[in-house]
């Protein structure tokens, strides 16, 4: 069973994270053979203001 994990900026809706969960799902499936809905994706959801590029945050 593979596990993803996304960390991205907050703000995405729900709709967005369920095509993406579905796009990933479709690629483990097709390009690793794992066998449909053995994928569990982690949606990590961080605030610019936690997260620096460059030594500067985002937020």
């Amino acid at each position: 069973m593979p596990v993803v994990k996304i960390q991205w900026f907050a703000g995405r809706d729900q709709a967005v994270k369920a095509e993406v969960a579905k796009d990933i799902e479709k690629v483990l499936v097709r390009s690793a053979g794992c066998p449909p809905g053995s994928t569990y994706i982690i949606f990590e959801d961080v605030e610019p203001g936690n997260w620096a590029i460059h030594g500067e945050l985002k937020g």
